[in-house]
C-alpha cells in the first residue's frame, strides 16, 4: 500500500513559506531602515539652507503685520485713540528689522554659488533668494508708501491747526515743528527717517535690477550648455 504524504508535503511547504516571509520581511524591514537613514542624511543639508530663509519669512511677516496696525492707526475712525508711544514704537521696529533683513540678503548674496553652478543645492539657494529678496522690496515698498502718506497727514494736521490758531505757518515753519516734535497729533520725527527708507528703497530697487539681470544671464548660460550638451549628445 502506498503511504498517503500529503500531510507531509502540506507541512513542508508551510515550513517553506514561513521562511520565505521572514526573510521577506526582514528585507523589508532593512529597506525601510535604509530609507529612513537615507531621508535624514538629507534632511540635514536642506535644513541648513531652509532655516535661516524661515528667519526671514518670519520678519517679513511681521513687518506686514506692523504695517498693517499702523495704517489703522492712521485712519480717521480711529484717530481719537491713537498712540504716539505705539506708532513711534512700531515703526521703529519696521526700520530696525528692514536693516537687518537688508545686511542678511548682502552676506546671502556675496555667499551665493557660482553662476555655472546648476546643482540642485545652488538652484535651491538662487530661487529662495530671489523671491524672498523680491517680497522684501515690496513690502518695503509699501511701507514707504505708508510713511509718506503718514507724511502728508501730518503736515495737513499741522496746517489746520495753524489756521485755526491764525499763525499761517509755513512750510519750514511746519517741517520745523515735527522736526522738534511741539505737537501732540501724529508726532514723530519721521521726515529725515522717511527719505533715509526712500534711499534704501532705491539701492534695493537697483540691486534688484542687477540681480534679474544676472539672473537673466545665468538662464542664458544654462540654456546654452544644454543645447551644446544635446548637440555633443547627437
Amino acid at each position: 500500500m502506498v503511504k498517503d504524504r500529503l500531510p507531509e508535503l502540506l507541512q513542508r511547504s508551510n515550513s517553506v513559506l514561513s521562511t520565505v516571509s521572514a526573510t521577506n520581511g526582514t528585507a523589508l524591514f532593512q529597506r525601510s531602515s535604509n530609507s529612513e537613514l537615507k531621508l535624514a542624511e538629507m534632511s540635514a543639508p536642506m535644513d541648513a539652507i531652509l532655516n535661516p530663509y524661515s528667519e526671514i519669512r518670519v520678519q517679513l511677516a511681521q513687518i506686514s503685520a506692523n504695517l498693517e496696525t499702523m495704517s489703522r492707526m492712521v485712519q480717521t475712525i480711529n484717530i481719537r485713540n491713537f498712540n504716539e508711544k505705539e506708532m513711534d514704537e512700531l515703526r521703529t521696529q519696521n526700520l530696525k528689522m528692514g536693516n537687518q533683513l537688508m545686511n542678511k540678503f548682502r552676506e546671502f548674496k556675496a555667499n551665493m554659488p557660482p553662476e555655472n553652478d546648476f546643482t540642485l543645492e545652488a538652484r535651491m539657494k538662487r530661487t529662495l533668494f530671489y523671491g524672498l529678496y523680491q517680497s522684501y522690496i515690496q513690502i518695503w515698498t509699501k511701507n514707504e508708501e505708508f510713511l509718506q502718506l503718514y507724511e502728508r497727514k501730518l503736515k495737513k494736521n499741522l496746517e489746520m491747526h495753524s489756521k485755526i490758531m491764525n499763525c499761517n505757518s509755513t512750510e519750514e515753519e511746519i517741517e520745523e515743528l515735527i522736526a522738534n516734535k511741539t505737537t501732540n497729533l501724529f508726532v514723530g520725527n519721521i521726515l529725515e527717517e522717511t527719505e533715509n527708507e526712500r534711499r534704501t528703497l532705491r539701492d534695493l530697487m537697483d540691486r534688484f535690477n542687477e540681480l534679474k539681470k544676472l539672473e537673466k544671464s545665468i538662464e542664458d548660460v544654462h540654456a546654452l550648455f544644454l543645447r551644446i550638451q544635446t548637440l555633443v549628445m547627437e
